[in-house]
């Protein structure tokens, strides 16, 4: 059985989960938190094979700060699952060392689904929702995107960043490339490309 530790502060999706999880022998829950500091205690203590992840939780500890910890302990893999989260704040989860991203809005089935294949060692499994090309990304990306959403956009941006401005419209051009952000004759839109940045959160 994969042993589960369900990290989870609402009561409501906790009490539906855990019997769902639990049906089949494939789980053993192994403990519930519910703020960032039980969630390390328990997982020192327990150590589970998962740790199934609300990315929305109160505690001491920054959840950047706990996924750390929690990759640093023997065997122990994260799962984390969340809802309403944008995209620039998922693809930092997604390089801070979880092995797996789902939505609460995805079905049981394929939540379910995720956690085998984690358990198995599978790495990089996402949620269908996440949106599109996101995952094209590096941090480099990341980067220009979250300047390019600043007041003055592009020309400043430039600027801040001690670039020529055609060299950051070329990578942003790039970026509009991985992202499928063009206008109906195929050429690139950069200011489509701010709307979407902003739009995602960055």
């Amino acid at each position: 059985m994969i042993r589960l530790l369900v990290v989870e502060d609402n009561t409501e999706i906790s009490k539906k989960l855990i019997p769902d999880l639990s049906k089949e022998n494939i789980f053993e829950i192994v403990g519930l938190a519910q703020t960032t500091d039980e969630a390390l205690n328990l997982c020192k203590k327990l150590l589970p094979d998962i740790v199934l992840l609300d990315l929305h939780l109160p505690g001491l500890i920054t959840i950047h700060d706990l996924i750390k910890k929690l990759t640093n302990l023997a065997n122990t893999k994260i799962v984390a699952y969340a809802s309403n989260i944008k995209a620039s704040q998922v693809h930092t989860f997604i390089n801070s060392g979880i092995s797996a991203y789902m939505d609460k809005s995805d079905s049981l089935i394929l939540l379910k689904m995720s956690l085998v294949m984690v358990n198995q060692g599978k790495q990089n499994i996402y949620t269908p929702n996440l949106a599109k090309n996101i995952l094209k990304l590096n941090q480099s990306d990341h980067l220009l995107l979250c300047e390019i959403t600043k007041r003055g956009q592009i020309k400043k941006a430039a600027q801040r960043l001690n670039m020529e401005l055609k060299d950051l419209q070329e990578k942003l051009a790039i970026i509009c490339d991985k992202l499928e952000i063009f206008d109906k004759d195929n050429t690139i839109n950069l200011e489509k490309l701010v709307k979407w940045a902003k739009n995602n959160g960055f």
